[in-house]
C-alpha cells in the first residue's frame, strides 16, 4: 500500500468519508449490516453498492480501510479536523491510530 503525498487532502478527505460512512453501516448494538431504522432499504442499496452481502465482506474492508489509513496516519490525522460531521468517528479512528484499539 502507498503512502500518501501531502497535497492530496482531498483524496485523503474522500477516502476518509467512505471508511466512516462504511463503518456507520453496520449496527453498533447488535452487529447486524443495517442499523435497523427508516434508512435500513438505503443501508442494504449502500451495502450491495460496496459489494457487501456478508459481515465477512464489511470486515474485509474495513480492515483494508484500516490498514491505509495506518499507512497514511500523518495525512488522515492531519485531515480528520476538517470533517466536523464524523467527529465521533475521527475520534474512535485517533484512538485506534494512537495506540489505544
Amino acid at each position: 500500500m502507498r503512502a500518501v503525498r501531502w497535497g492530496e487532502d482531498a483524496q485523503v478527505e474522500h477516502k476518509l468519508r467512505e471508511f466512516f460512512e462504511l463503518a456507520s453501516l453496520r449496527c453498533s448494538h447488535c452487529g447486524a449490516l443495517t442499523r435497523h431504522s427508516a434508512d435500513a432499504a438505503s443501508d442494504e442499496r449502500s451495502l450491495a453498492e460496496r459489494g457487501i452481502r456478508t459481515v465477512e465482506d464489511w470486515d474485509r474492508q474495513m480492515d483494508a480501510y484500516l490498514a491505509w489509513a495506518r499507512a497514511n496516519k500523518e495525512a488522515v490525522l492531519a485531515v480528520m479536523s476538517e470533517l466536523p460531521d464524523w467527529q465521533e468517528s475521527a475520534a474512535a479512528l485517533r484512538q485506534v491510530l494512537d495506540g489505544g484499539g
